[in-house]
């Protein structure tokens, strides 16, 4: 999911460095003020597409998602 945005420039890397996990870890965090910012509800409704794109859900099992 990354490698393509990466690639498109709609996200930018910020280390250089990979870590390779045997599962996924996606999370949107905010101050409390910006709750109801209608932009970080379409970066999360966004990041949750992406990512059930590639199979990756709360549900999925990590081994799963290899």
């Amino acid at each position: 999911m990354a490698r393509s945005s990466l690639q498109d420039r709609r996200l930018v890397r910020l280390f250089d460095t990979a870590i390779q996990m045997p599962y996924s870890i996606y999370s949107v965090a905010y101050p409390e003020t910006r709750r109801q910012d209608p932009m970080i509800h379409r970066f999360s409704r966004w990041i949750h597409q992406e990512s059930a794109q590639q199979g990756v859900s709360p549900e999925t099992p990590a081994s799963t998602q290899l």
